[in-house]
This record gives C-alpha cells, structure tokens and sequence, in this order.
C-alpha cells in the first residue's frame, strides 16, 4: 500500500472518529443511551408555555426552537460522554431564566418536579398502601370485575398495590420506565414478577383434556366424559 491511500485511509477514519463522537448523546433514567433529540426539549418548553395559556407564535417557536439549539451546543461543550436527563433540564431552565421568561421557568420545573414525583410514587411501597388507604379511586376501581366493598376483595387490591409498586423496582429499568410512560403496558403487574403468580391466563384446555396434564403431583388422563372433564376443567381454574 503507498504512503498516499495509508495517509488517505488515516485521514478517513479520523473524520469517522470525529463525526461519531461529535454526536451528541443522552443517558435516559433507566440507563439507556440515545441520541439527543431537541423534540424533547420543544415539547416539554411549549407545555410549559400552555399550562400558562400563553400564546405560540412564530417568534416564540423560533424562541423555543432556539433554546434546543442552545443546550445542544453546551452539551457538546461540556460533556465528553453522555449527558444525563436532569443536567439537560438544569440546562433548559436557565436558558428560560437568562431569557427573561420566569414564568415559563417555573411551569417548566414545576412540570419536571411532578413527572419525577409520579415516578418515585410508582415505586414506593408506602405510596401504594397510602393510595389503598385513602381510597384511591384509579386503585379500588382498576378492575370492574371486582366489587372493592367485599373485603376478599380490598385484601387482594392491597396485596396488588404493594406487589405493584415492587414489581417496578425489580422490572429492567427500561420496561419499567415505557409502562409508566404508556408506550406498553405490564400485564398483571400486581401478580408477577413479584410472585410466581397470574391474574389472567389462557389455557389450553383442549390440548389439556386430550392428551392429560399434571396437576401438582397427580397426573389426570383424558377424561372419558363430561361430568370427568367438567370436575377437571374446575380444579384446573381454582
């Protein structure tokens, strides 16, 4: 290989190198890294800007598309990694102060301060005894199927609740964080994976009733008829 296409081929990877670091990255709270996208940042500057009624013309989304564009710049003056969540926001709310727009700055944070509130809650034990106890209605009416005044029925909301908020503490950070977000949804989540349990399951019964099953330490054949496979069907759901 010539010293020219070596020098050449130096020189492409260097600018490879440069344009990969020069990416400007961010550690979401569940420990994931992305690449920073000023939407966020839009988004969140313009609810704050809505929970005050104030009006968005061109100017202020030039403004606020202005401010993404500002943080992303000390992003990258100051941060050789990934820059973390809450020193990005700590970047947006003095952008809104030095910026004169105070009012925004605190609806921005009060925003911010909720979000993380909601977040702890899901996960705190003595939050969720504390919503059972008050009787919070997003709890005692979560299933329909159940009547919260049977008290069978407000032990197991209890048990679900505290199962609930522990079960988001052992989940991969990740999944937690999109469930609490609404991209998916945990089935169960008061049953499993706290418990080797299930509320809501789909067996096979057919497959079960012709071919047998194993129920605890007993093995059933297929029954030989409906009354047999009635009282089978019966243990199986219990």
């Amino acid at each position: 290989m010539s010293a020219q296409v070596l020098e050449e081929n130096v020189a492409g990877s260097e600018i490879k190198k440069v344009a990969k670091t020069s990416t400007v990255l961010v550690e979401k709270r569940d420990g994931r890294v992305v690449d920073f996208d000023p939407i966020n940042i839009i988004s969140a500057v313009k609810s704050a800007f809505g929970d005050l009624n104030k009006e968005i013309g061109p100017e202020e989304e030039a403004m606020i598309r202005g401010f993404a564009n500002q943080v992303e710049g000390e992003i990258k003056g100051r941060y050789n990694g990934p820059a973390k969540i809450e020193d990005i926001q700590n970047l947006v709310e003095h952008a809104l102060i030095d910026a004169h727009l105070y009012d925004v700055a605190r609806a921005y944070t009060s925003y911010r301060l909720d979000k993380d509130i909601e977040r702890a809650k899901a996960t705190d034990v003595n939050e969720a005894v504390a919503r059972f106890i008050n009787h919070d209605p997003t709890l005692i009416h979560e299933n329909a199927n159940k009547d919260s005044n049977v008290y069978a029925t407000q032990r197991d909301l209890l048990a679900g609740a505290v199962s609930k908020a522990a079960a988001f503490n052992m989940l991969p950070p990740a999944v937690s964080n999109a469930h609490m977000k609404g991209d998916i949804h945990f089935h169960d989540a008061d049953y499993s994976p706290f418990t080797a349990q299930s509320n809501c399951s789909l067996p096979n019964f057919w497959d079960m009733l012709a071919n047998g099953f194993t129920l605890g330490n007993a093995p059933m054949a297929s029954p030989k008829s409906i009354a047999i496979a009635a009282t089978q069907i019966t243990q199986i759901m219990k």
